[in-house]
């Protein structure tokens, strides 16, 4: 179940990323706390992370996409080839791999979100979960209660929706 969100500026801004990711032709998948928002957990973030995958051509895209927002593109180091956009906006990463998550299937479990310029895949809440789980990371373990609280909330309106007469 995907929440309904107000136009924030937060909302705003997702939808300017997906307007240029759109118009290079990038897929993406929104993961990490901004795809918890969008379900319904109640967890902030300082930025945009997408899956994507990983070849020469995507790389070249998220590079057009930097430009058509007015940003840089920088790799983080050594230990993981994820590439950020940074400029006077909030981070976006592309994230080239995700733990045991392969692209596609990540995809076929995913949902879309849409917007006036077409539509952005959301990783299912499950996938944020396990993701964050590999990592274990301190800010990723720190979030990992709530997130699983919203999990179990989603699923029991899920089966309330279910029932005869639910929800």
């Amino acid at each position: 179940m995907l929440f309904d969100h107000t136009e924030s500026p937060d909302i705003s801004w997702l939808k300017t990323v997906l307007g240029a990711m759109h118009k290079v032709g990038l897929e993406g998948i929104l993961v990490g706390n901004a795809a918890a928002v969008l379900h319904g957990a109640p967890v902030t973030t300082q930025d945009l992370d997408f899956f994507v995958r990983s070849t020469d051509l995507v790389r070249r895209r998220i590079r057009q996409v930097a430009t058509e927002l007015g940003g840089v593109v920088q790799e983080l180091g050594e230990l993981t080839d994820t590439l950020r956009i940074e400029g006077n906006f909030p981070d976006l990463d592309f994230l080239f791999y995700i733990g045991p998550f392969k692209f596609e299937s990540v995809r076929r479990r995913s949902s879309h979100l849409l917007h006036e310029k077409g539509r952005v895949r959301l990783a299912p809440l499950e996938v944020v979960i396990e993701s964050k789980e590999h990592f274990g990371r301190d800010k990723d373990l720190a979030v990992l209660p709530v997130l699983r609280s919203t999990l179990e909330v989603l699923r029991a309106m899920e089966e309330a929706a279910r029932r005869p007469g639910g929800a």
